[in-house]
C-alpha cells in the first residue's frame, strides 16, 4: 500500500488506511455472488505470458475493455509467485481462487501448463497483441563454495515444495541468508514446519532491510532470529549437518551511488551448525532466448515507460519481468497499465484498417 505513505491526510493528522478499508470489504464481499456486468465484445485477441499479478491484472481489464483473452501459464497452478511464493499462512489458496475465478468469470481463458517460447508463435496462432508477465522465478546464488550442498535449500524452493503440499524436514536450526520478504516468508515456513530456532543472517543494518516493516515485526514477534552486519562466507559440511561460516561486515563506499557496499570486517569471523540453510537473496527472470524482445544487461526487458511497449510491435511487458523482483501491487499496477495500453493500441489499429 505504497499510496498510503503519500495520503493527503497525512498533512492534518494520519494517513486514511486505504488498505484496512480495502480488506474490511473483500472480507465480507462474496465474488462468486456478485452478478458479472454485461460486457460489449470485440473482435481483437490478446496473449497474456504469465498468470502472476500482472499478467491477470491486465487480462481481467481486457476482458472488461471486451477484447477475447487468453493467459498461458508454464507452471501447473496459476496465480504465479501469489501461488508459489506467498505461504498460506499469509495468502490463503482460497482466497486466491476467489480472485482468479472473478477473472475467469470476466471471459478470461487460463490455460496451465503452457510454457512460451516463442511471441512470434502466438501472433501466428491469430493474437493481435501480447502482454509479456513472465514474473521473477529464478533463485540469486550467493556464489560461496558449498551453496549446492544437500541441505542449502532456495527460499522460492522451499515455499513451492510447502504449496505442492510435499513433506519438508528442516530440522530443528535453520539458517536463512537474505533480509527480504522472502527470506522473512521462508523463515516463518521453517518455523512452521518444526525448526526450534530460526536465523535469518542479513550483511546490513536492520533499517536497510529490503523486506516490509511489518513482515520485519511479525518475524520478531514469532521469535525468528537476526544477525545483522553478516555475511555468509562457505558452507561445509559436519557430519549430516552444515557449517556456515559468516563474517562480519560494515558499510563501505556506495556503489554506483546508491546504497554503501558491505565489506568483511578483517579476523571477524564465526561459524554456526545448523541442519538447513535457506538461501533468499532475490529472485530473477529466466527469459526464454526465442521471445527476440530486447533485453538490459540486467536481463529484463526493455520498456517503453509511458506505454510498456517492446522492441517488437504489438507486445507489451510488465511486472517483475520489467522491473526486477518487487510487491504484488507494483505487479498490479503494471498489469492495469498494461491493459489500457493494449487497449489503446488495438483501437487505433483497428481505426487505422477502417
Amino acid at each position: 500500500h505504497p499510496c498510503q505513505a503519500e495520503s493527503r491526510r497525512l498533512e492534518v493528522d494520519e494517513a486514511v488506511a486505504i488498505r484496512d478499508l480495502k480488506r474490511f470489504a473483500a472480507d465480507r464481499v462474496d465474488l462468486d455472488a456478485l452478478p458479472m456486468p454485461g460486457i460489449e465484445e470485440r473482435p481483437e485477441k490478446v496473449a497474456i505470458v504469465g498468470s502472476g499479478p500482472a499478467g491477470l491484472t491486465a487480462a481481467f481489464y481486457l476482458a472488461k475493455a471486451g477484447h477475447s483473452v487468453v493467459v498461458y501459464e508454464a507452471l501447473d497452478e496459476p496465480g504465479g509467485m501469489m501461488y508459489w511464493g506467498i505461504p498460506e499462512y499469509r495468502l490463503p489458496r482460497s482466497v486466491l481462487a476467489s480472485e482468479i475465478r472473478e477473472i475467469e468469470r470476466a471471459g478470461v481463458v487460463i490455460r496451465t501448463g503452457s510454457r512460451v517460447n516463442s511471441v512470434s508463435r502466438l501472433f501466428n496462432e491469430g493474437h493481435d497483441a501480447v502482454f509479456v508477465a513472465l514474473g521473477a522465478h529464478r533463485s540469486l546464488e550467493l556464489g560461496i563454495a558449498g551453496e549446492a550442498l544437500p541441505g542449502v535449500v532456495p527460499a522460492v524452493r522451499l515455499l513451492g515444495e510447502v504449496r505442492r503440499g510435499n513433506a519438508i524436514v528442516v530440522g530443528s536450526e535453520v539458517a536463512v541468508i537474505g533480509g527480504g520478504n522472502s527470506a522473512i516468508e521462508a523463515a516463518r515456513t521453517a518455523w512452521r514446519l518444526g525448526a526450534k530456532r530460526v536465523t535469518i543472517y542479513y550483511r546490513r543494518s536492520p533499517s536497510a532491510m529490503p523486506s516490509t516493516r511489518e513482515a520485519y515485526e511479525d518475524a520478531v514477534a514469532e521469535g525468528i532470529h537476526f544477525r545483522f552486519f553478516r555475511a555468509p562466507a562457505r558452507i561445509v559440511p559436519k557430519g549430516n549437518r552444515l557449517a556456515l561460516h559468516h563474517v562480519e561486515t560494515t558499510p563501505g563506499a556506495p556503489y554506483g551511488g546508491g546504497r554503501p557496499t558491505p565489506v568483511a570486517v578483517p579476523g571477524a569471523g564465526a561459524v554456526d551448525i545448523v541442519d538447513t540453510i535457506i538461501t533468499a537473496i532475490g529472485q530473477a527472470p529466466d527469459v526464454p532466448g526465442g521471445l527476440g524482445l530486447r533485453m538490459s544487461e540486467q536481463g529484463l526487458i526493455e520498456v517503453d515507460p509511458d506505454s510498456l511497449s517492446t522492441s517488437m510491435p504489438g507486445v507489451f511487458a510488465g511486472g517483475d519481468i520489467v522491473t526486477g523482483a518487487a510487491t504484488v501491487i507494483l505487479a498490479m499496477g503494471a498489469g492495469r497499465k498494461a491493459a489500457k495500453a493494449i487497449h489503446e493500441y488495438l483501437f487505433g489499429k483497428q481505426e487505422q484498417a477502417s
